[in-house]
Formats: C-alpha cells, sequence, structure tokens
C-alpha cells in the first residue's frame, strides 16, 4: 500500500508541460545561454572595472553586505542540493521549485555582491602566511569555477524552463545539469569557507573593486 501511494505521489510530481512555452528559446538554447552567459561577465566584468555607477556606500555597509553574500550563499547551496535530492528521487516539480529558488537566490547574491564592490569595496586577506597557502589556492578555484558555472547553469535552465518535462531525458540537460551543480557546489562551498577564512584571520579593507 505504501509503494503504491509512494508511485502515486512520484507521477503526481512528474508535470508534463514546460514552464515557459518558448518555442524559438527551445530551439536556440545555445544562443540564449550565450546572451546571459555575456551579460553576467560584462555585469561583472565592468564593475570591477569601475565602468557602471554603483551607488557609493560606506565600510560599515560594504562589510555588512560580504556578510549578506555569505548567507546568500548559503541559502543558494542549500535550495541547490535539495534540487539534486528532488531529481535523484524523481520528484521532478519540487527539484524544478528548488532549483528555481537556487537561481533567484544567486541573482539576489549577484547584485548585492556587485553593489558591494562597486560601490564599496572589497577585503582583501591579511592573516598568517601559512592560512594564505590554503586561503588563495581556495579563492582561485572559487572563483574559476564560478565563471565555469555561469554558462553550465544557464544552459541547464535554459532548456529546463521550456522543454516539456517529457521531452527533457532526450536533451543535454540531465548531462549538463549534473556538471552544474558540481561545479556550482563546490564554487558555493568555497566562496563560503573564504570568507569565514577572512572572518577569523582578519582582512585589510580595499575601496574599490580589486
Amino acid at each position: 500500500m505504501a509503494d503504491i501511494q509512494e508511485k502515486t505521489d512520484t507521477m503526481a510530481d512528474r508535470p508534463s508541460g514546460a514552464t515557459i512555452d518558448w518555442p524559438w528559446a527551445r530551439e536556440h538554447a545555445l544562443a540564449v545561454t550565450g546572451l546571459l552567459t555575456l551579460i553576467a561577465y560584462l555585469l561583472v566584468g565592468l564593475t570591477f572595472a569601475g565602468v557602471l555607477p554603483w551607488p557609493s556606500i560606506g565600510r560599515e555597509t560594504s562589510e555588512l553586505l560580504a556578510r549578506v553574500v555569505t548567507v546568500l550563499n548559503g541559502i543558494s547551496l542549500t535550495f541547490l542540493l535539495a534540487g539534486v535530492y528532488y531529481i535523484h528521487n524523481d520528484r521532478v516539480a519540487r527539484h524544478r521549485t528548488a532549483m528555481l529558488a537556487s537561481v533567484a537566490t544567486i541573482a539576489l547574491f549577484l547584485v548585492v555582491y556587485l553593489q558591494k564592490v562597486g560601490g564599496g569595496g572589497t577585503m582583501t586577506f591579511d592573516g598568517p602566511a601559512m592560512v594564505g597557502l590554503v586561503y588563495f589556492p581556495m579563492l582561485a578555484i572559487h572563483l574559476l569555477l564560478s565563471a565555469l558555472a555561469v554558462p553550465l547553469v544557464s544552459y541547464a535552465l535554459v532548456v529546463g524552463l521550456v522543454t516539456p518535462i517529457d521531452r527533457l531525458p532526450e536533451t543535454a540537460h540531465p548531462r549538463i545539469g549534473r556538471w552544474a551543480a558540481g561545479t556550482w557546489t563546490l564554487s558555493l562551498v568555497l566562496g563560503i569557507v573564504t570568507h569565514l577564512l577572512l572572518t577569523f584571520y582578519g582582512w585589510e579593507y580595499v575601496v574599490g573593486p580589486y
């Protein structure tokens, strides 16, 4: 009886239609992915170049936003891991909801992070040299994975939104989604850990981007 109920619940959690009925995006998923990736890279690049006019904020606000950024990373990571759990248990609707929540949280993170950097400043590691041997490679890997995650997550998101659920197994969504989830998860974890190292071992505040 329990097995029947579980199968019934699973079937109810497998919607068949696309979340967004946009045939053009479905046929040109790579183009949409490229556009989203370009926008994200431009926002980050132009902010660090000092081109985008973010509102000016003080040191205290900037340091507060740094903590908010870490909290948002943690929330996004929680939604992401929940989404992975749900899809492994064939809970498609819950998987979709969790992943959309994770993407929405990371989009908010990006706005807060760029405001902190563009309008305030950055915190550079100022702790013991031995800890720096761990911190700086970890930061470099975090930044690399963050850059790699953008096109992977964007593609998985676009295909997942515009493709009917019952046709997703025929697409690259499952395969790219696994790479996206792995890359994104590790990036988020390293981002949280590097901030904790800054908090415990000290930082130097620098006005403006790096």
